[in-house]
């Protein structure tokens, strides 16, 4: 509420766990703009409904029942409507997230966004609502004002995005009873008794709560506070902010500040969560204030470092190599690759990567002869597969110039089977292969971690680059799907490498180097190695 009214702050963001005073604060903050700092309002709910049960259960009780501010209530009906209150110093109006024509038809002071997490991603057929409400503020300048708060949902939704673009960040800070260290209250700070032998989860559940045996750890001395001590601490707490400027200011408060759940309580649900990712994400966002990913595999940078001490130089194919194959990722002016060498049982080095700046150095690059093959002889590329969403009829020019190398390919996530489906796009007369990302990240995250360090790897002189791009993202529970997705780990990190090497492993397996055994490899093997005829004589699916 103090935020709302400092001087210099534009936005005030409140990540928050549910029932812990923020629609309270929202109706305190009305009152003051009404009786101190007037100014129209804009107040934007998820939906219609929760924009009527907003005005008939907190905003008449607040203007009829508050003695300061009935003095400024019009007798006229006409002035109470319900997305429309016309007082003596301020209009206040009440939109909702899915219509345009609420949040974009008025110049507004204060606008104020609640639970937006819930909001669609669209309002009409225009922009996101936070951003359209946003434009109304324009009029009023640097005296405008708005707060946005929600109880988060995931690490895409946008009370968490508005909290990343927050200049300061506040948490509430309490001192211990013991040794008197401020600190903010976090759950990996709770501990309670572990599980009797023979006890199932929701025993301990029970058991925790009934005896109330949960306890809050100073962080410093690691004293154990009861639930009482833990509330007091709160009634002794403050707001310290991170340094930061007040321009947009965030706010982060979990259940455990809460008088009103004990810590016990807390223990017993998340005991009970355990093992339901539905529950899990509850808890997170519900108690935490925390946005949810159940995290199923992700991979550290420090792995292709390590992995890179077990490789062969750049450029120079293993003896055991059968086929080279390229993968290309297409972006506005320039274009990533990576260039890899395989061998039955799907073993592969990394041989190149890097940027080209045009479909005419991919070429040079891909069958220009550079790499050195077993025995030293120079070698191009079997295949190359392009991503085709992005300049798509250059990217079919290019694979029509040359279809029988070179395989334009497109990501569907709602591919389900087959695996890899293949169309012919009759204006470029070549074929498309519709692949989903997602099963053959899969696949790569697989062979990357085998219990074999030697069966993928990197080449022995990789830059940082490679190693951040090849670990920018993770699988994680998309709740809305109800399945496991990869997804960056944070916003803007450049993934191309990995989309490309996970192209580059669906190309191997096409090729069949993921069924072709080294007995095979054995007797289809070339007398001479610059002819690398493999291919020819094995019925793989290319033909």
């Amino acid at each position: 509420m103090d935020a709302a009214a400092e001087e210099g702050v534009e936005q005030v963001v409140f990540l928050k766990a549910v029932q812990v005073g923020f629609s309270e604060s929202l109706r305190n903050n009305i009152g003051y703009w009404i009786d101190h700092d007037p100014g129209p309002a804009l107040l934007v709910m998820p939906s219609e409904q929760s924009a009527k049960e907003l005005v008939d259960e907190r905003i008449r009780p607040l203007l009829t029942e508050t003695p300061r501010l009935k003095a400024y209530v019009s007798d006229d009906r006409s002035d109470n409507k319900v997305h429309h209150t016309r007082l003596a110093s301020m209009s206040i109006f009440i939109g909702w997230a899915g219509s345009p024509q609420a949040l974009a038809s008025r110049p507004i002071r204060y606008i104020v966004f609640d639970e937006v997490d819930k909001y669609p991603p669209f309002a009409g057929k225009e922009a996101d609502p936070i951003s359209l409400g946003l434009k109304r503020l324009t009029t009023y300048g640097s005296r405008s004002k708005a707060i946005i708060g929600s109880t988060p949902t995931t690490r895409v939704g946008a009370i968490w995005t508005a909290w990343e673009r927050c200049t300061q960040r506040r948490y509430f800070h309490v001192p211990c009873p013991t040794c008197g260290h401020r600190q903010p209250l976090k759950w990996s700070q709770v501990r309670w008794p572990e599980r009797h032998d023979g006890e199932s989860r929701q025993d301990q559940a029970e058991r925790v709560e009934a005896a109330g045996d949960a306890r809050y750890h100073c962080e410093q001395c690691d004293a154990g506070w009861t639930n009482d001590d833990k509330n007091k601490a709160v009634r002794l707490g403050e707001w310290i902010d991170d340094g930061g400027s007040p321009r947009r200011v965030g706010f982060h408060l979990n259940s455990i500040y809460s008088p009103w759940v004990s810590l016990s309580a807390l223990a017993g649900e998340w005991m009970r969560a355990q093992g339901d990712a539905a529950s899990l994400m509850d808890f997170a966002n519900s108690r935490l204030a925390e946005p949810f990913e159940e995290q199923a595999s992700s991979t550290k940078p420090g792995l292709f470092e390590d992995r890179a001490k077990l490789a062969g130089p750049p450029l120079k194919c293993p003896d055991w190599t059968q086929a080279v194959l390229m993968s290309a990722d297409v972006q506005k002016d320039h274009l990533w690759y990576v260039i890899r060498a395989w061998g039955a049982g799907a073993r592969s080095q990394l041989l190149r990567y890097g940027i080209a700046s045009s479909f005419e150095e991919l070429r040079t690059l891909a069958f220009g002869g550079q790499i050195a093959g077993p025995g030293g002889v120079a070698m191009t590329c079997d295949y190359v597969a392009i991503d085709a969403r992005y300049r798509t009829d250059e990217v079919y020019a290019f694979a029509s110039s040359d279809p029988a190398r070179i395989k334009p390919v497109m990501g569907s996530d709602r591919l389900k089977m087959p695996l890899t489906q293949q169309n012919v796009k009759a204006y470029h007369e070549v074929v498309q292969y519709t692949v989903n990302p997602n099963y053959w990240k899969d696949v790569l995250h697989s062979l990357i971690h085998d219990d074999d360090q030697t069966r993928w790897v990197p080449h022995s002189d990789i830059g940082g680059d490679y190693c951040k791009q090849m670990a920018s993202e993770h699988k994680v529970h998309d709740p809305r799907a109800n399945n496991y997705v990869w997804q960056v780990v944070s916003k803007g990190a450049d993934n191309h490498l990995w989309d490309c090497e996970t192209m580059n492993t669906m190309l191997a397996n096409e090729c069949g180097l993921f069924v072709m055994e080294p007995e095979q490899v054995a007797r289809q093997a070339s007398t001479t190695p610059t002819e690398n005829d493999w291919l020819a004589g094995h019925s793989g699916r290319w033909t």
